[in-house]
């Protein structure tokens, strides 16, 4: 198992396989990376669920007005201004996925291994490193900035729309 761990996890094997061996451990880099953590790590359907759900509880914050109001104005109006209600949800919701994190990894190696069951050592060695392991920066920057630009398009319509 510790040379499939080394294929999958990358550069950090002994993080992992100390964290999986554990029922419960905190990953702070998915507390407070979240979306961007997820991407990082090629878990990229559970990154686009994580960026959704962080930015659909910024709109139906904003939506409920008074008692939610930001904290930050640029300008004449907010612009990504985290409220304290937001600012609740955002710790609520990073606790979630920081002590959750090793968990959904561990069940990705999982998936990996079962479906290169059957492989040969060094296709399964390959097929292990190509699932796991980390995106390449270039690609987790280029998510970050088109996920950006487009929740501050979409923000500044909603802002436009409740004035």
């Amino acid at each position: 198992m510790d040379w499939q761990i080394e294929a999958f996890a990358g550069k950090k094997p002994e993080y992992y396989k100390e964290k999986w061996a554990k029922k419960f451990s905190i990953n702070w880099a998915g507390f407070f990376f979240t979306w961007l953590w997820f991407f990082h790590r090629k878990m990229y359907r559970e990154a686009i669920i994580t960026a959704g759900a962080f930015f659909a509880v910024r709109m139906v914050l904003e939506l409920l007005g008074p008692g939610w109001e930001p904290l930050v104005w640029v300008g004449s109006g907010p612009v990504f201004s985290v409220g304290i209600g937001q600012a609740w949800v955002s710790l609520l919701l990073r606790g979630g996925i920081g002590a959750y994190s090793n968990i959904f990894y561990r069940d990705k190696f999982v998936r990996a291994l079962k479906k290169s069951e059957g492989m040969e050592r060094e296709a399964r060695e390959q097929y292990l490193s190509q699932n796991g392991g980390v995106s390449p920066a270039w690609k987790t920057i280029v998510f970050f900035w088109v996920s950006f630009t487009l929740a501050v398009i979409v923000n500044s319509i909603i802002n436009s729309l409740l004035q």
